[in-house]
């Protein structure tokens, strides 16, 4: 764990088997991790406490706390079950009807959505009671998403085709084409007005209601790992093979990359504040970036100030009265 101002480690918290994932929770005070023997493992961040061990199934993938921060999510092998992370009590065991590949709460804590490496997606209340299962691609499944309303799920296929599925009667909504290659990623955008997938060299952002193609990311020369907008819905992340791409969401172009590695970057995401960037990289290496643009107009007012009288200190008297009235 790493302090993102400072770049300083600030603890290691190790278990007996290599991990898939791991999350902190909301506070910042609980890590949760899950590995290969499909345990999750929750750390107290503060203190040199021993971590409670949740047993759940081989071959652990997802471990996800909810926003509330009082349930555990934990999927991995054939099912998915949910702790209390007070007690760590099990509360449910979700069977996903094949081996799980990946795994999420969804609609506001409210539904926890399952997908399998054959197709088969499983959506549940949070008190474990199955509200429906939707058989989607002939092929596997890279990634599903739920939208803010719990309404449509999102999943990303590996016949390079995303679909949208309505919760309530299991059907397909639309079919969402990537150009070349499986579909790395599928998101909604926190309004659920957008729904954008990831694929080879580009990503797609169509509308949720409709399926209109919106805009197409074109950037990366390779893989697109990963995408992720802002929380406030005003940007897009993609994930590239050495950089990561910031895109405006209303315009679809971009602004600019955020470079540094040599490494296909496997994951970036936006800070809750929407102030820094941080991208994990195949080699291992964490880079945060310090995303000046993405403030909120009155920041970016004052970013626009300083940087004109930057750049007035160099200007002779002439270029200045010229430029600035004065």
């Amino acid at each position: 764990m790493w302090d993102v101002g400072t770049g300083r480690r600030l603890g290691t918290f190790r278990a007996p088997v290599p991990l898939a994932d791991t999350q902190l929770d909301s506070t910042g005070s609980l890590l949760a991790a899950v590995g290969d023997d499909g345990a999750a493992r929750v750390w107290p961040v503060r203190g040199n406490a021993k971590p409670a061990v949740l047993p759940n199934a081989r071959w652990g993938r997802v471990v996800e706390f909810s926003a509330d921060g009082g349930t555990l999510l934990v999927a991995g092998g054939y099912r998915a079950r949910l702790f209390d992370v007070r007690s760590h009590r099990a509360i449910a065991t979700l069977p996903a009807g094949g081996r799980v590949v990946d795994a999420s709460f969804g609609a506001g804590d409210r539904l926890v959505v399952t997908a399998t490496g054959r197709g088969r997606v499983r959506v549940w209340h949070r008190d474990g009671t199955l509200v429906r299962t939707i058989d989607t691609h002939t092929g596997r499944i890279a990634a599903v998403a739920v939208s803010p309303d719990g309404t449509i799920v999102g999943t990303a296929g590996a016949d390079g085709v995303a679909r949208t599925w309505s919760v309530r009667r299991g059907r397909p909504r639309h079919v969402l084409h990537i150009l070349g290659g499986a579909v790395t990623d599928v998101e909604f955008s926190g309004d659920g007005r957008y729904v954008i997938a990831a694929g080879e060299r580009e990503a797609r952002v169509w509308t949720v209601e409709d399926g209109v193609l919106v805009h197409v990311l074109r950037g990366h020369h390779g893989l697109v790992a990963s995408v992720a907008f802002s929380p406030d819905d005003r940007w897009i992340l993609t994930s590239g093979p050495t950089a990561v791409g910031l895109w405006n969401t209303a315009t679809g172009h971009l602004l600019f990359y955020l470079r540094g590695g040599r490494a296909q970057v496997e994951k970036a995401v936006f800070s809750p504040d929407d102030e820094h960037v941080l991208a994990g990289s195949a080699d291992g290496s964490v880079r945060v970036y310090d995303c000046q643009v993405c403030g909120t107009v009155y920041q970016l007012a004052r970013l626009a100030r300083a940087r004109l009288n930057h750049v007035a200190i160099r200007l002779t008297p002439e270029a200045r009265g010229r430029y600035f009235g004065g």
